[in-house]
């Protein structure tokens, strides 16, 4: 690859990369997708920052990537199908191999409902679920541009709600397949707990049947919802600020734009400990560069760990056709995000369960081994 350049919002690096680098080869996957050349792989949707389907593992590390994103801007990485697949990109090749479906997919709950309607893998080992599959911003006109909550549940592809004897159910044959760990997020409900209570009460019942370490996700609520969470058992918290830009917050995140993230993630982070508290932060919204910079060390230094990821076009979305953002932009973020997280002793491999323990939707773990 080309000497890659990006921006600090003081001065320019440039940094020698090749696709045989890890970091420059899984922030491009990220970024860029994968070109199948038409092929039907049958795996996974075209984007998004989470869920499972298009996984791949490389080497020591694994990617959630989208495939044949943009036919006018098609990825310079190409897959290689055949008894052993591969990525090739400026005449390099490097064997991938991708996540199979577990077990578990082709089972039933007690209550009849197919168990991948109620969780899915997610990376290697980690089981995932939204628990419930609605958001009262959406539901008023005001929900986040890049979210699609609705289209899997409008699909038919998920339930409403999935019920901690559902989820412990599937929990339990997952083990079987291997999984390590859980998430659960939540749609935020029109309740002031901003769903705290119901995501306690599924908490509390998994823990019942083994101790699998289990993150939970949901906007910011209140000290006392915190509180509850973590007598419940949480492991680790996710509460999601998706951009320290706020103009961008309101008109991407108008619903969520004046909720207090700040103290909820102070208080998370004094109850969880530091390294075990997250939030989502999206690169290519249109943010003030600048913004992320402060915002990564404002977060480090209570002890959050920010968790960069590029936004990617998620179809039914507001968003849908909105490009991801250029891999040198995002390069350059990571490796800012990076030192930061050095210089605040904050280590991602300490993360006991969530997203940040997967690993698969962002390229920090790469940028770190680059820094270190």
């Amino acid at each position: 690859m080309d000497w890659l350049f990006y921006k600090h919002p003081y001065k320019y690096h440039s940094i020698k990369m090749s696709f045989m680098d890890g970091f420059t080869l899984k922030n491009t996957l990220l970024c860029r997708g994968l070109d199948t050349g038409g092929a039907d792989v049958g795996r996974g949707r075209k984007g998004g920052a989470g869920p499972a389907g298009t996984c791949l593992e490389v080497g020591r590390w694994i990617v959630n990537t989208g495939l044949n994103y943009s036919a006018s801007r098609p990825s310079p990485l190409k897959l290689r199908l055949g008894e052993r697949p591969s990525i090739i990109a400026d005449g390099e090749e490097v064997p991938v191999s991708f996540i199979n479906e577990p077990a578990f997919y082709g089972k039933t709950t007690s209550d009849g409902t197919p168990m991948k309607k109620v969780a899915l893998l997610h990376g290697r080992d980690c089981l995932a679920t939204t628990l419930y599959q609605r958001c009262t911003y959406m539901e008023q006109g005001r929900g986040c541009a890049f979210c699609a909550i609705h289209t899997t549940l409008d699909s038919g592809a998920t339930i409403l709600r999935k019920t901690p004897r559902q989820l412990g159910e599937v929990l339990m044959e997952a083990r079987k397949d291997g999984v390590t760990h859980m998430v659960i997020t939540t749609g935020t409900p029109n309740t002031r707990d901003h769903g705290a209570r119901m995501l306690a009460r599924a908490v509390e019942h998994l823990k019942s049947l083994c101790n699998i370490p289990v993150h939970v996700q949901l906007t910011p609520p209140s000290g006392r919802y915190l509180d509850l969470l973590h007598r419940a058992g949480a492991d680790t918290i996710g509460i999601h600020m998706e951009s320290f830009d706020s103009s961008v917050m309101r008109r991407v995140c108008p619903g969520k734009s004046g909720l207090d993230y700040g103290s909820a993630l102070e208080y998370a982070a004094g109850l969880f400990g530091d390294g075990q508290v997250s939030s989502f932060i999206l690169g290519g919204l249109g943010e003030a560069q600048e913004t992320m910079k402060e915002g990564f060390e404002a977060l480090a230094t209570t002890g959050v760990i920010p968790f960069l990821v590029p936004f990617r076009p998620l179809p039914g979305s507001a968003m849908e056709h909105h490009p991801p953002p250029d891999p040198s932009y995002m390069a350059g973020l990571y490796l800012e995000l990076a030192d930061i997280l050095i210089k605040y002793g904050l280590d991602i491999s300490g993360h006991r369960a969530g997203c940040v323990r997967c690993g698969a939707c962002s390229a920090i773990d790469t940028a770190l081994e680059m820094r270190r």
